[in-house]
């Protein structure tokens, strides 16, 4: 009766690694897709703020073209100022120009402040490339050990069961694996004979 129960013992323990071996196969893809996803994220992130000095630099040009309509503007006041007959419309005109060149400084000044932005908004892609290459080479290894340690895991499952390991390689492989007892080609040919 001994021997019985030590047999059932081992079986027991066997079956209780195999469900650990289970167990780290099914958690190894979710870690895989979570440090994917933090990877990517920061990734969005630096596009983001690409796009953000694109637009940046698409409202400096903006307001670069409204300085030349507004000087367009003051050149065509000052033609119009050479055809006048009385003080009051000289001054009229002055006065306008005076108004024209205050609008000029005002945009300069938002040129300006696009061009601080944009120079935080660079500082800040660097800063977060450097970091993205930094930690992207960090997860990429860890990804990297974790489908190590999921093949090591897989292939241990075959062995335990004495099955053999499909999906892996199969169709340019696959993400769900599974252990068939019996060989696939021993199952295709079965197929090809019939019963």
């Amino acid at each position: 009766m001994k021997e019985g129960l030590d047999i059932l013992y081992a079986l027991q323990l066997k079956d209780d690694q195999l469900k650990e071996i289970e167990a780290v196969i099914k958690d190894i893809p979710l870690k895989i897709k979570e440090l994917e996803d933090e990877r990517d994220s920061r990734s969005d992130m630096i596009e983001k703020a690409k796009k953000r000095l694109q637009t940046n630099g698409e409202e400096r040009k903006k307001l670069e073209r409204e300085i030349v309509a507004i000087r367009d503007k003051i050149g065509k006041y000052k033609e119009q100022m050479k055809k006048v007959t009385t003080n009051k419309e000289f001054q009229g005109f002055s006065n306008e120009i005076k108004f024209e060149e205050a609008n000029i400084v005002a945009v300069e000044e938002k040129i300006i402040e696009k061009m601080i932005e944009s120079d935080e908004i660079m500082g800040s892609i660097r800063e977060a490339e450097s970091a993205f290459q930094k930690i992207a080479a960090t997860y990429n290894q860890q990804i990297q050990d974790m489908q190590s340690n999921l093949e090591y895991h897989r292939n241990k499952l075959a062995e335990e069961t004495r099955g053999f390991l499909y999906g892996d390689t199969e169709n340019g492989g696959t993400n769900t694996f599974y252990v068939s007892p019996v060989p696939f080609d021993v199952l295709d040919k079965a197929i090809e004979t019939g019963p």
